[in-house]
Parts: C-alpha cells; sequence; structure tokens
C-alpha cells in the first residue's frame, strides 16, 4: 500500500535552500509516470498515483507489460531507450532494481536535419578561440532547438554566475553581463549535472505527478532520481522560473577538468518539451563544447605553463646547489608573479626571512603563520581571496597563498595578491535572493531581477584550483631538491660520525687541557690585584680586571659546551619524576638571586618519566631563562602549568619578559643564538639549545611563542614514558 504523501521522505532545514534534498523529491513531472521494481518484476517499490491504483489490481510485471515487450530489452543494460506510438519508454538499470520512465508521445519528436547538426558540430569546433567557441556555442543551440533566450552561465569560484553571452527574443528580457547569487542554483544542484548534463522543466503551470512509496515492500532502498530526467521540479525553483516569467526551461552542464563550468541556459513563454532524441543530442553537444572548452583554456594558459615549468626546473637546479633556498626563492619572485598572478611573496626558512613586493608586516606574517601551525593538517595549503580583519592594514593586500615548508620548525612561503575595486551587477539584490515563509513553512524566492550594482572591495582575485594545484607540485619540488640535496651529504654521514668521536675528545681536552691553564690564569691575576694592586696602578689594574672578567666569561663558555655534550651523549634512564618537587625545588633556589620574581604553579600534573638529571636541567634552565629576561621589568612574573592532554604531558612556561623577536622564535634552540646581546643580558647562547637536546631525545618537542601583551611562552611537549621506565635508551 502506498503511504501518506511527502514531498520529501526525509527531514531537512526548510530555510536553506542548500538542504533540500532534490534527488529524493516523491514528484515527477506531468509529461512521464514512474515505476520502481525489483529485476523480476514481482515487488515494487516505488510509483506514480496513476500507477499506485493499477497495482492493485495488476503485479509490476502485467503493469509494465502495457508499455513494452519484455522481450525487447537487456535488464543487463544501464540505460535503454524504447520508441512506441503512444508512450516511449526509458529503462534504467541499477543494482537489484529496474526505473521505467513511461513519457507520453502526444507528437513525434523534432526532426532534426542531418546536416544542420554536422554544421553545428564543425563551426563548434573550428572556432579560434574561447570567445569565438561560446558565441557560436549559443547561436548553434538558439538555431536549432528553437526557445526564447538561450545563454551561456559561468560559475564563480564561491557559486555564483554571470550571465556571458545570450541570444533572444525581443519579447524576453536581457540577463547579459548580470550575476546571479549562488543560492539560484544551490550546491546539490549544481552537484546533480555530474550524473545527468541535462535538466529540463515542462512547464512551470501544471502540477506534477506524485510518487507514492510502497510500504509493504521490503527493502533498504532510498529513493534516488539522480539520472531520472522526469524528476520533479523543487516549488521553490518552479515559482522562481514564474517570477522571471519562464514557463519552460532547460539547461545544459558544462564541465572543466571534471568540474561544472558553467551552463547553457534556456528559457521559453510557453511550454516545450525535449524529446529524448533532442536530449541525447544536446547531451553530445555538452561534452563537444566542455572538451573544446578545455582546449582553448589550455592553450590559453600554455605560456603561463611553459614559465612554470621553467620555473620549477630552475629551483630545483638552484636549490640542489645551494644552502640559501630563500635567496633562490626570491630571485624568482619576477616568474612566480607572472605565474601565479601575484603582488608580492615573503620567504622563511632556517630562520632567514626576506620578502618581495607587496607584503603584511613581519609581524603579522609570523602571526599568521603561527596560527596556521596550530592547525592538525598544518601540512596542506592554505589561502583566500579575503584577508581576515585582524592583517589588514591599508597596504593593498587582500589574497594570500600560504605553502608550509615543513612540518617541524614552521619554515614557509606566503604568495599575496593585491586587491581589487570594482561594481558588480547582480540580477537583483543578492541578499534578498530567497525569504522563508513561517506560515507555510516553504521558501519564497525573490521576484526582482532588476539591476543591482554592488561596490565590491576587500577581495583579490579569487585563487583557481590550477594556482593551487602549481602551488602544490612547486612546494614538492621544492622538496625533491632538499631531499636530492640531503641525499648528496648522506655522503658525509660516516665523516660525521668521525667528527662526533672527535667532539668527545674536544670535550676530554677542554676539560683537562684548556681548564688547567686556565685556573692558572685566573688564579694568577686573582693573587697579583690582591697583593699588588696598591702598586700597579689605576690603568694596569683596569687591564687586570678585564683579564679576570675574560677568564671567567671563558670558564662559563667552556662549561656550557662541556654539559652539552653531557647531555647530548649520555644514556637516558627513565623514572617516575615527581614534577611538582622538581618546579618548588628550582623556584626556591632563583628566588634567592631574583627576589622580586613572583611565580604562580599551576600544577595539575604531578608526575612525569623521564631522566632524572635531564628534566631538572631543563626546568633550571627554563626558570633562570624567565627571571633573568623578565628582571628589568617593575612587577617580574613568571607562570608554569603544567597538564596532561591526549596521553602527552605538558609544562609551559610564561614570563612578563622582554620577549622574543618573531624570527627568533625557531631558532632561539640554536647553540649560540640569542634574541638579545651581552650588553642587554649576559648568557652563552646554550642553555635553550640544551633544553631542546633534551625534550628532543626524551621524543618531545618544544615551542616559543608569544606571551600577550609583553614576554614569552616555552611549551614543552613529552610523551608519556611510563612503558620505558627501568630502560636505558640513547
Amino acid at each position: 500500500m502506498p503511504d501518506k504523501y511527502k514531498l520529501y521522505d526525509i527531514e531537512y532545514d526548510l530555510e536553506n535552500c542548500s538542504s533540500e534534498p532534490l534527488h529524493r523529491i516523491h514528484s515527477i513531472q506531468p509529461f512521464s509516470e514512474l515505476i520502481i521494481t525489483d529485476k523480476s518484476l514481482t515487488s515494487w517499490y516505488y510509483a506514480t498515483e496513476k500507477f499506485v491504483k493499477s497495482l492493485q489490481k495488476q503485479s509490476p510485471k502485467e503493469l509494465v507489460s502495457l508499455y513494452l515487450s519484455l522481450d525487447q530489452w537487456d535488464t543487463k543494460e544501464e540505460l535503454t531507450f524504447i520508441e512506441g506510438d503512444k508512450h516511449n519508454v526509458i529503462i534504467h538499470s541499477e543494482n537489484n532494481l529496474l526505473i521505467f520512465e513511461i513519457v507520453y508521445n502526444s507528437q513525434k519528436h523534432s526532426i532534426y536535419k542531418e546536416e544542420a547538426l554536422r554544421d553545428a558540430t564543425v563551426e563548434i569546433m573550428s572556432a579560434p578561440d574561447l570567445d569565438n567557441l561560446l558565441v557560436k556555442a549559443v547561436n548553434c543551440v538558439y538555431e536549432i532547438i528553437g526557445y526564447d533566450q538561450v545563454m551561456i552561465y559561468k560559475f564563480d569560484h564561491d557559486g555564483s554566475g554571470k550571465v556571458m553571452l545570450e541570444q533572444k527574443k525581443d519579447t524576453m528580457p536581457s540577463y547579459m553581463g548580470l550575476k546571479f547569487p549562488a543560492s539560484d542554483i544551490p550546491e546539490q544542484a549544481r552537484q546533480l549535472y555530474n550524473y545527468s548534463k541535462i535538466r529540463s522543466v515542462y512547464n512551470t503551470e501544471i502540477e506534477h505527478n506524485r510518487l507514492y512509496r510502497n510500504t509493504e515492500s521490503k527493502t533498504d532502498y532510498e529513493l534516488d532520481l539522480k539520472k531520472v530526467h522526469a524528476r520533479g521540479v523543487s516549488p521553490i525553483h518552479m515559482q522562481y522560473l514564474r517570477n522571471m516569467g519562464v514557463n519552460s526551461s532547460f539547461s545544459l552542464g558544462i564541465s572543466v577538468d571534471n568540474e561544472l563550468w558553467g551552463l547553457i541556459a534556456c528559457h521559453n513563454k510557453s511550454p516545450r518539451f525535449l524529446y529524448y532524441q533532442e536530449r541525447e543530442w544536446l547531451k553530445f553537444l555538452s561534452i563537444l563544447i566542455s572538451n573544446q572548452i578545455n582546449l582553448q583554456l589550455t592553450f590559453e594558459d600554455k605560456e603561463l605553463t611553459n614559465k612554470y615549468k621553467i620555473l620549477n626546473n630552475t629551483l630545483f637546479l638552484d636549490v640542489k646547489k645551494s644552502d640559501n633556498l630563500v635567496e633562490k626563492i626570491i630571485n624568482n619572485a619576477s616568474d612566480i608573479f607572472k605565474i601565479f598572478k601575484a603582488d608580492g611573496i615573503s620567504v622563511f626558512v632556517n630562520g632567514i626571512y626576506e620578502t618581495h613586493g607587496i607584503v603584511l608586516d613581519e609581524a603579522k606574517v609570523f602571526k599568521m603563520a603561527s596560527e596556521f601551525d596550530k592547525k592538525e593538517d598544518k601540512d596542506q595549503i592554505v589561502h583566500d581571496n579575503r584577508l581576515p580583519s585582524e592583517y589588514v592594514n591599508g597596504n593593498n593586500i587582500a589574497g594570500y597563498l600560504y605553502l608550509p615548508m615543513s612540518l617541524d620548525n614552521n619554515n614557509f612561503i606566503i604568495i599575496y595578491r593585491a586587491e581589487r575595486k570594482y561594481k558588480e551587477t547582480w540580477a537583483g539584490n543578492p541578499n534578498k535572493s530567497k525569504a522563508y515563509d513561517p506560515d507555510n513553512k516553504s521558501m519564497n524566492p525573490r521576484n526582482s531581477f532588476s539591476k543591482w550594482i554592488d561596490e565590491v572591495n576587500g577581495t583579490s582575485l579569487p585563487w583557481t584550483k590550477l594556482d593551487i594545484k602549481r602551488a602544490q607540485s612547486l612546494k614538492e619540488n621544492i622538496y625533491a631538491a632538499v631531499y636530492q640535496r640531503f641525499g648528496e651529504l648522506e655522503k658525509l654521514y660516516n665523516k660525521l660520525e668521525l667528527a662526533y668521536a672527535e667532539l668527545e675528545n674536544f670535550s676530554s681536552v677542554l676539560s683537562h687541557d684548556l681548564k688547567a691553564p686556565l685556573r692558572i690564569i685566573e688564579n694568577f691575576t686573582k693573587f697579583v690585584i690582591d697583593d699588588f694592586g696598591d702598586q700597579i696602578g689605576n690603568k694596569g689594574l683596569e687591564m687586570l680586571d678585564a683579564t679576570y672578567e675574560n677568564a671567567q666569561k671563558m670558564k662559563t663558555y667552556i662549561n656550557g659546551i662541556l654539559e652539552y655534550s653531557k647531555f647530548a651523549k649520555s644514556v637516558i634512564n627513565v623514572n617516575k619524576l615527581d614534577l611538582e618537587k622538581l618546579i618548588t625545588k628550582e623556584v626556591s633556589s632563583i628566588k634567592h638571586l631574583y627576589p622580586k620574581l613572583e611565580v604562580e604553579l599551576n600544577c595539575q600534573l604531578q608526575e612525569i618519566y623521564g631522566d632524572e638529571l635531564m628534566i631538572t636541567q631543563v626546568i633550571c634552565n627554563l626558570i633562570d631563562n624567565a627571571a633573568k629576561y623578565s628582571s628589568t621589568k617593575n612587577n617580574p612574573r613568571l607562570s608554569i602549568d603544567t597538564y596532561e592532554e591526549n596521553d602527552n604531558f605538558y609544562i609551559v612556561f610564561k614570563d612578563n619578559g622582554i620577549g622574543i623577536p618573531d624570527k627568533m622564535l625557531s631558532a632561539i634552540f640554536d647553540m649560540y643564538r640569542r634574541a638579545v646581546s651581552n650588553k642587554q643580558h649576559e648568557g652563552t647562547g646554550i642553555g635553550l639549545s640544551i633544553v631542546k637536546s633534551v625534550i628532543l631525545r626524551h621524543e618531545g618537542e618544544v615551542i616559543a611563542t608569544h606571551n600577550e601583551p609583553e614576554g614569552a611562552v616555552i611549551k614543552i611537549k613529552m610523551p608519556n614514558l611510563k612503558s620505558k621506565i627501568g630502560n636505558e635508551y640513547n
């Protein structure tokens, strides 16, 4: 038995046209009846109202036999067309289903002259360029099909579209050059052209045939009419066409690179039905036009494609030969600008930052890179043709294409496009394209298609899929060159191992052979100053004081190198550590040197697992760093937070000190790299290197960021090494 009639069998957001499940509509256009059965024709699942009544007296096989002989088609064929005197039958075979479209044939199909069809094909294929191709396509369809209005409609990147060309009778309104919002042809409607290249509306004034589900059938089949030409039309779209003064329409999908490029949209003021043979020729035309547009676009892009290939080859060779990747990319900036229609570029690799053309302020560049680096898919290219408001600063930049160049140290390339200011003419106000009627619980399309002018600013030329494809290829090509260079450097690996062994010997030399004479210099100088200072004079004392101070500095540097070497080569012995106790002890020690320092400890994590000596040194170095660099503040502060998340342990140090410059956020962990000079704050540049070395050896990571409004944040992430307790490893 049929169920209670509903236009759709699933719930959806009535106030959102893009959620309307068009392929599951329970209606069929009035020129057709429809029945869906199993392959054996013993059970039926869906049928139009007229057929439901017949099925109360007949079996599905008996009903279908009224319209065709059962031996006329092969059930293995996906699509079969059978022409009859009173009815034409279209049969779709899908999985274990048969879908029968019974089309009323009140008149014979239109007979095209074969010569006209051949001429149209030759015309379209002989077009010398894209503009001529579109003109010929419109003219051919207009002359052969005979609708009142034929338009080429091209989609934009956001789903909106514009009428590029039109042919029409004087009685039809012109939409030439006008833009239509994406909601006029919502996403799910555009997707349906992937299944059927042609869509027609027979008559907007006649009620559709209702389609009912058989409640007694035992099947999991969910109604899907994507490939059924007679599929019913959304009431919203029917009203939309009536508001335009259109009684009948059809549209032909044009695809480029397997994506919907646009439509050939046709309107008629009186009812028009497209017969199967007409639709088949139009499908052929769709494929022909799509292929020709693709060829024309490929030809027009040939020069840029050649430039792109040359750029890729040049960069590949340059990067292989050079250690300065940034310099090589900037040297090729002019070609990058031509290929990507760009106006500026920022490059940051391994602590080196350079720009060319119009770019964002340096602070905003690194803020953007830091935000993208926090994403889970941080290796993916990010792009937009409108900058977020926090990055806009009047520098005429609107679009950006962000290429991450590594996963571990936030290297990147950002390509920029300038802002475009222009006027867009819409067919009606796009902000009032549809309105929800709460009384009838339905959407009402707009009534007006009058010109509505919008002044557009704050956006750049949109990035195309070809731009993204080329950017991805550029990124991979640079990777390949770098990896190949690494491959060549790998030959030096054995030499580096020998050098590492020599470094251990050098540490021993520092410990014994260098420190011994240094102690003599230090002690002898102190002795002379203390016992003979009054006999030497002021100038002599100044020289001796300088000698003593530099000997002390030399000892500090040697101790730093020894300490780094110790942590880099010593075996890790994993134990359970009382983290709060370790931190409290180090805070207590530092308080004697920096009594004004306020320390706030939020220790949610009581224990971690690691080498006690090494982790203690890490905590000591970071607390000492924070205290030292915030000591010039009136109210120096340090907060330490510890917590566990996703089986990882986190220790976060936040101070209100002098902070870290953007371009030093990664380099600060390198040996001897410091954010300030010794005149401002003394140091060796080794402390944070030890931190990084220890945490990496514990399979973790350490990241430096800004603390708002001032200061620095050092965040340590360590895995749970509980399973390695009692084990020693390198």
